[in-house]
């Protein structure tokens, strides 16, 4: 790319088109026209001397490297655009708070979370993310009580008040000490790995741990479960290893694991997917431009 004279409002532009691939939806968002959408993007790319978007009949059909460069850059030159504005005294608006059922902090750093963030801040100024866990609490009361304007987890609340949407399927593997019969199998069938003794978290709502203990494979009523009272999930790893039990674990969780345990592809386990709810009544503009651009990659 030629240099750095670049136009805040283009590189907001370039942002929101570059997530949301299309040129009507993302000059909505940004309330202007498609012709000024595209004026923004081309004067955009002339001052860095590269063009920016692999342009097809249906608008955008990708990025060019540089456009990869620069929305790589994006996140970092916004935070610079607005530690300007709050030296000048422009304030920021309230944070836009996400509660992710669990313990684990991986499943916040997921790529479409950080997009959809990225995206939001492009079209409203200042807006920030704020990522937590819920730990043991529910999502939907988590919701109603105004402790989280979404919340993210693998079951989506049942209650009438809270809408959700489903997003991305969630893989699980299995996670084994390394002395495990199971340890040296790259891949078991997934009945197999619940006839072994694995790890029972009681505290958390029976269906969210019913996930990571199987027990939409065989039923959990004949299954041999180890009840465990875990702060995080450094002590979910350690009671894996002292115990010799087992769990299942989606992938991300999984690679923070120590090196004194094992995982293993589980074959046949029922698909499941993540969900972001909200409550019914709720009205937040952050919220719904943050969920169409949840939705939009």
């Amino acid at each position: 790319m030629g240099g750095f004279d670049i136009d805040v409002s283009a590189l907001r532009s370039f942002v929101v088109l570059a997530i949301v691939r299309s040129y009507t939806a993302a000059a909505h968002e940004l309330a202007i026209t498609p012709s000024g959408l595209t004026k923004r993007i081309q004067t955009l790319e002339r001052r860095l001397g590269a063009p920016l978007i692999i342009r097809d009949h249906g608008g955008v059909g990708g990025l060019t490297p540089a456009g990869h460069t620069l929305i790589r850059a994006a996140a970092g030159l916004l935070d610079a655009f607005e530690r300007i504005a709050l030296s000048a005294g422009r304030g920021t608006g309230p944070a836009l708070r996400i509660g992710v059922q669990g313990l684990d902090q991986l499943v916040g750093r997921r790529r479409q979370l950080r997009t959809a963030a990225l995206a939001l801040r492009a079209v409203h100024p200042g807006a920030s993310v704020v990522i937590s866990l819920l730990g043991y609490e529910d999502p939907a009361d988590a919701l109603r009580r105004r402790r989280a304007d979404l919340t993210l987890a693998p079951l989506p609340p049942p209650d009438d008040d809270v809408v959700s949407t489903r997003l991305w399927p969630l893989e699980r593997i299995g996670v084994v000490p390394a002395r495990h019969p199971l340890a040296r199998r790259g891949e078991v069938d997934a009945e197999e790995f619940a006839a072994h003794p694995m790890l029972y978290l009681p505290a958390i709502s029976a269906e969210f741990m019913s996930l990571w203990s199987l027990g939409d494979t065989r039923p959990l009523a004949g299954a041999r479960l180890i009840d465990i009272a875990p702060h995080n999930f450094q002590d979910v790893y350690q009671s894996i290893g002292a115990t010799g039990a087992t769990l299942a674990l989606h992938p991300e969780a999984a690679r923070g694991s120590p090196r004194d345990l094992r995982t293993v592809a589980l074959r046949g386990a029922p698909p499941i997917w993540y969900h972001v709810s909200r409550r019914r009544d709720a009205r937040n503009a952050h919220v719904d431009a943050f969920l169409r651009f949840l939705r939009a990659r």
